[in-house]
């Protein structure tokens, strides 16, 4: 991830090669949660919540699942980090 405010667009793309949809994005108080929706390489769905601890220190986890192979894969992942400079995010508004 590159410096600044958690930005789970950024970790999508990061993660998934452009290839996922930010979903669900919301915030309240002191965290952040959302659903990622990835078509390539294996399409995936992934769930992140994310909690902003004070200061510039946040933890968070993701829960992801897909196919390959015909088998069924879970990955959980713990985060641990800090901001270190400024990368604002505005969710995208629903389409009507």
């Amino acid at each position: 991830m590159q410096p600044g405010n958690f930005d789970p667009q950024a970790f999508a793309k990061a993660e998934s090669r452009n290839s996922c949809k930010i979903e669900h994005y919301q915030k309240e108080g002191k965290v952040v949660t959302f659903d990622i929706a990835c078509t390539k390489p294996e399409a995936a769905t992934s769930r992140g919540v994310f909690h902003l601890t004070g200061g510039a220190d946040f933890t968070g986890t993701t829960h992801t699942t897909f196919n390959t192979t015909g088998r069924a894969i879970t990955i959980d992942i713990d985060y641990t980090g800090k901001q270190v400079g400024i990368c604002p995010y505005t969710p995208q508004k629903p389409a009507d």
